[in-house]
């Protein structure tokens, strides 16, 4: 939403030759970002969780939940990792794959969504964060370049809903067709000794 208004903004500051507009679009897209630290906690708990709901259903991850939170915070890997996880996630959920998944997903299709999200995600903070005015800048270049990446952040985060949505939805109608079939093979942990008198 700020991206959004940022954008909008954006545009209009710099077809009108206006400084001010673009000083607010600016602010937008500076609190846009402070906006996406609370996006990332989310998109590190889901997708710690999406890599977690697998394991009952014994599939071969690449990246396991340890890879889930961690490749986050790695420098350039977490530039593809976390869609990779979220790539393995769709795979091994696949309906017709029965448990054990083992190695099966390996390979199988994803919607483009999952792309796009990531690509315009990564590619609009970029070009917004250049549409953010300093003291030195003289053109109102900035107020298009903030106009290009606050859209493509906000298309971005449509994508991104719908990438969290279906995935979800997904894992979900997973485990209401196969989880029955793998509830007694899953053992409660033994009490430790001496409990229970």
């Amino acid at each position: 939403m700020l991206y959004g208004v940022g954008a909008a903004l954006g545009l209009a500051g710099a077809l009108a030759d206006d400084w001010e507009t673009l000083d607010v679009s600016g602010g937008f897209i500076g609190f846009g970002l402070l906006a996406l630290i609370v996006l990332f906690i989310l998109l590190i708990v889901w997708t710690r969780r999406i890599t977690g709901n697998l394991l009952p259903f014994q599939p071969v991850l690449e990246l396991g939940t340890g890879w889930a939170v961690g490749s986050w915070f790695v420098p350039i890997i977490s530039y593809w990792f976390p869609l990779r996880i979220w790539n393995q996630a769709w795979r091994a959920t696949t309906p017709t794959i029965a448990p054990p998944i083992g190695w099966q997903w390996k390979g199988l299709p994803v919607p483009v969504t999952h792309l796009l999200a990531w690509v315009a995600f990564h590619v609009g903070v970029v070009v917004a964060s250049i549409g953010v005015p300093t003291e030195d800048d003289t053109s109102t270049a900035i107020g298009y370049a903030g106009f290009i990446g606050g859209t493509l952040v906000s298309v971005s985060q449509v994508l991104l809903i719908m990438v969290v949505r279906n995935l979800t939805a997904r894992q979900d109608a997973y485990a209401r067709q196969y989880l029955p079939a793998v509830a007694p093979a899953i053992r409660p942990a033994a009490p430790p000794y001496g409990a229970g008198g």
